[in-house]
């Protein structure tokens, strides 16, 4: 651990910050100290047993190098410590420049930050989202009946033959209660109840779509670079991964990756900024994910992963994806609790 290092960090867009760090002259010292005790060991001259090399001349072949090696060692290890002590939130990219030693003050650099973004929230209670939902008629009633009766079915013998012939119930209340429903009236109830709510699961991906619209729509800002790349990436590896399930031939991809690539590219871009509003408004709303409803979505992925609980949590953790699935799981209930909040106009076919 490099102690005693100084930091100032200063903003230069809203995604990125600027950390100058200040590395003590003590720790130059002692860091190229450390770096020839390890070259000397292995260090060979011409008259020179390996390991018996004088410093001297350490210093005149190989002091570049050790020079260079202490730079990498000290910068590598300072720098995760001044991002720390600055507490700037990291969440992209992070480019080194302008290294310079000093023989009196010590080591100095500065490091380009890649940030989350500074998001202003905009309205984002009681948007009002339009969302096609097709009504229920009476032909879509009739068609789940007869799914019903087919279901019901009887194969009866036919008079004078071997043979059975299908025969359907009567629609009518007695078949009503053979379903386990009082009277054909409330089985056609029912199945209206049944019929809409399937409708309205079929249309929650474009009530998210329209949600992601408004939001996106109301709060501009500006996101690291490298989020967006490494969005793209992944979208691209998808959009390859489609295709080929689809059959297309691995010579004939890259056309229409290439084809494919702008708008993919504008998709990481939305998506990107969507996670920092979500993320933005659940601490505004000081929302998080309970114990019991981590444990039931953990109980979930163990039960699909064939693992004990224990055994699912701990490889999370290995893969380094614990914060992950719990930061997946705030990001559903954000939405969740911003549609529970919307003002959602239902439009028929």
């Amino acid at each position: 651990m490099i102690a005693g290092i100084k930091t100032h960090l200063k903003r230069l867009t809203a995604s990125q910050q600027l950390l100058r760090v200040e590395v003590p002259r003590h720790h130059v010292t002692e860091r190229l100290e450390h770096v020839y005790h390890d070259l000397q060991k292995r260090a060979i001259l011409p008259g020179f047993r390996r390991g018996k090399v004088p410093r001297d001349l350490l210093e005149q072949h190989h002091g570049a190098q050790a020079r260079d090696e202490m730079i990498r060692q000290l910068v590598a290890e300072s720098l995760d410590a001044a991002v720390k002590e600055a507490r700037a939130q990291v969440v992209g990219r992070i480019t080194v420049g302008e290294v310079k030693l000093d023989e009196r003050t010590g080591l100095s650099y500065q490091a380009t930050l890649e940030v989350a973004p500074q998001v202003k929230l905009g309205r984002y209670k009681g948007l009002l989202l339009r969302c096609p939902s097709p009504t229920v008629t009476e032909e879509d009633i009739h068609r789940a009946l007869e799914r019903l009766r087919e279901a019901h079915a009887e194969a009866v013998p036919v008079a004078g033959s071997a043979q059975k012939e299908k025969r359907l119930p009567a629609l009518d209340d007695e078949f009503a209660k053979d379903v386990g429903v009082g009277s054909l009236a409330v089985l056609r109830e029912r199945l209206r109840a049944e019929l809409t709510a399937h409708h309205e699961r079929e249309t929650q991906p474009q009530l998210r779509e329209a949600l992601a619209e408004a939001l996106l729509q109301r709060m501009e800002f500006e996101v690291p670079p490298s989020l967006i790349e490494r969005r793209t990436e992944q979208l691209q590896r998808d959009f390859v991964m489609r295709l080929m399930l689809q059959g297309v031939a691995e010579a004939d991809l890259k056309e229409p990756l290439q084809q494919a690539t702008p708008q993919l590219t504008t998709n990481a871009t939305k998506l990107v900024k969507l996670a920092f509003i979500i993320q933005a408004i659940a601490a505004a709303e000081h929302l998080s994910v309970s114990e019991e409803e981590l444990h039931r979505r953990l109980e979930q992925l163990a039960a699909r992963w064939q693992l004990s609980l224990e055994a699912a949590r701990q490889q999370l953790e290995r893969k380094q994806l614990w914060e992950s699935f719990q930061q997946e799981l705030l990001y559903e209930q954000t939405v969740a609790w911003l549609l529970q909040h919307a003002q959602i106009e239902r439009g028929t076919r």
